[in-house]
Parts: structure tokens; C-alpha cells; sequence
């Protein structure tokens, strides 16, 4: 008896099961069972075209409460960790750039860690930029954060989009931010 007759049902039956597996998995991804939508849309979950919750963010430098500052001209929010590669990457894309400059738009970061993290982020990338202290977790949890960065364009102190995930280039962290000059 040859190999193949003697497990035919086995050899048959594998393939199968992969493939069902697979098409299954890849429906589940699709359908955003897992969470994050393939297109990196958090809209879906972030209610856009609403105001900013007031919540007490400080800046984690300074201590000054800016809830009114988040609700003056566009804002470019991250929400990071400080251990997240692509919260570093995107950092340094936006040091680098004159994305502020080109898009008239003002940088903040928000975090939920220890300021020794936050101080050691801000320093080994060079951020000109604030961040700000999330102590008691209000504003990832009214917003539902789970993925990082986690990034939110405010104008005139209403969400108008959001997206998760670090952009490829400036100049795509542009096209989502819209009407910057290229």
C-alpha cells in the first residue's frame, strides 16, 4: 500500500481546513471583527463631526492645564505610547518636516505613563512639541483606545477625523490631514 492511499483522508482534509481558515480569518479582518477596519479608519468607533469632551490635560513640562488650547484652529492630536515604534516613528516624521508649517496646523501628544517615560521620549526624539498627561485615562477611555498612535484632526475644537497606525511618509500624514500644500 502506497503512502497516498494510506492517508488519503488526511491528505485531502488538511488542505481544506486551511483554506476554510483562512477565508474565515480573512473575512473576520475584513468584517473589523478584530478590532482595527483594514483602512486604519477608527471612525467607525470615534464619533467625528463632534466637540472635544473637556477633559484635564496638562502638559506633562510645564503642569498648565490646555483644555482651550484644544479648541483653538487645527490640532493635530497623537495619542502615544512611548515604547510603540510607530508612535516614535511618526514623532520623528513630524519633527523633521514642516508639516506644521506647510499645514498651519499645531501638534499635541497625550499619554498615560510616567513622566520619566514621557521626559525620556521627549528628549531622545527631539519633540518641539507638547505632550500631555492623560492621569486618570478620561480621554483614552472616552475615546476608547486601544491602538497606537491613535491620531485625531480637531478644528475649532470638533473631531473631524481619526485614524490609527503610523503613516508611511509626511506626505501621507499629509493626504489625510487634508488641503496641505504638497
Amino acid at each position: 500500500m502506497n503512502i497516498f492511499q494510506k492517508y488519503k483522508t488526511q491528505i485531502i482534509v488538511f488542505p481544506l481546513l486551511i483554506i476554510l481558515g483562512s477565508l474565515t480569518a480573512l473575512f473576520l479582518v475584513k468584517a473589523g471583527f478584530f478590532g482595527v477596519p483594514l483602512d486604519n479608519d477608527i471612525s467607525k468607533t470615534v464619533l467625528i463631526n463632534r466637540p472635544l469632551p473637556l477633559l484635564d490635560l496638562v502638559d506633562y513640562k510645564s503642569k498648565v492645564k490646555v483644555g482651550d488650547d484644544l479648541r483653538k484652529g487645527r490640532i493635530l492630536l497623537l495619542y502615544i505610547l512611548t515604547n510603540c515604534r510607530g508612535c516614535q516613528t511618526e514623532a520623528d516624521m513630524i519633527v523633521q518636516s514642516s508639516l506644521r508649517k506647510d499645514a498651519n496646523i499645531r501638534v499635541f501628544a497625550v499619554a498615560n505613563e510616567d513622566e520619566r517615560l514621557i521626559d525620556e521620549f521627549s528628549k531622545s526624539h527631539n519633540l518641539d512639541f507638547p505632550i500631555l498627561l492623560d492621569n486618570d485615562g478620561m480621554f483614552r477611555d472616552e475615546f476608547n483606545i486601544t491602538f497606537f498612535p491613535s491620531n485625531f484632526l480637531i478644528n475649532e475644537g470638533v473631531v473631524e477625523k481619526s485614524w490609527v497606525g503610523t503613516p508611511k511618509s509626511i506626505s501621507e500624514l499629509k493626504d489625510k490631514l487634508g488641503n496641505v500644500p504638497q
